[in-house]
């Protein structure tokens, strides 16, 4: 039922992004966001990503759904940006097998090319799996991002194969902690020490750390204690349309805190 649907969401304009703030833990300011897919089928309903992002993986159709969020942000981006002298990033989430095509640089491009987007307000993250495996092609990829000022985010760190050698020989720029070491490393000693490890691990090799999954004050409190630079959860902000966001970020205003219950 998901796939058939599926197969015409993108014509249907059925798609559509959300997207969740990033704050700087020093300054307790926005810097950025993530890009999130969200779907609304007519039948189907509101369709999770964790239902629809295994299907269209297994039926090879996240690839032009990959490219479709790719554009709708990069315009975003330019719009926002335009509009404000605050420049931001926005990160984007690309599966494995999407970096996996052999024409996977020509489509970030084009998509440039079209959008016009300054490629220094993107960042791509990709999963732990995406870097175990490398070839020197993937890894001349990376490089090639790199070189466009486009940032790479390794997301979900800790939760795969983790391996020091593939920090040193990658070229990223940020290691992002899963949501599953930060929610609940205000009692959870050993998610704290790991939470703590990777923080550390990242500054030695010069990589901006990223926490993903905050809900409590007490959870962002130590992760700005332990040098965490950027976090980002339903403490400082839910995912939000494009139009709520650009009114908070625009209008330089910060989202409430909320302790989840």
């Amino acid at each position: 039922m998901i796939e058939k649907h599926l197969r015409n969401a993108i014509e249907k304009e059925e798609f559509f992004l959300y997207y969740q703030p990033k704050v700087d833990l020093k300054t307790n300011r926005i810097i950025g966001a993530e890009a999130l897919l969200r779907w609304y089928n007519e039948e189907l309903g509101a369709v999770s990503p964790d239902r629809f992002i295994p299907v269209s993986e297994k039926t090879s159709m996240i690839v032009e759904i990959g490219k479709y969020v790719l554009e709708v942000a990069c315009r975003q981006i330019k719009a926002w940006n335009e509009k404000s002298s605050r420049a931001f990033i926005v990160s984007i989430n690309i599966s494995e097998i999407h970096f996996r095509q052999r024409d996977f640089i020509e489509q970030i491009h084009t998509i440039l090319r079209k959008t016009g987007v300054n490629p220094e307000h993107l960042e791509i993250e990709l999963t732990e799996s995406s870097f175990l495996s490398s070839s020197g092609e993937n890894i001349d990829k990376l490089a090639h991002l790199r070189s466009l000022g486009i940032h790479i985010s390794i997301d979900d760190f800790g939760t795969g194969y983790s391996s020091l050698s593939y920090l040193q020989k990658l070229p990223i720029d940020i290691i992002k902690i899963d949501r599953s070491f930060v929610q609940d490393i205000e009692t959870n000693a050993n998610n704290l020490a790991i939470t703590k490890v990777i923080i550390e691990l990242s500054h030695k090799f010069d990589l901006r750390c990223v926490a993903e999954g905050i809900e409590k004050k007490a959870q962002a409190d130590l992760l700005k204690s332990y040098g965490c630079d950027i976090a980002q959860g339903f403490y400082f902000a839910k995912p939000v349309s494009a139009k709520e966001f650009e009114t908070w970020y625009l209008e330089l205003k910060e989202p409430a805190q909320t302790e989840s219950v």
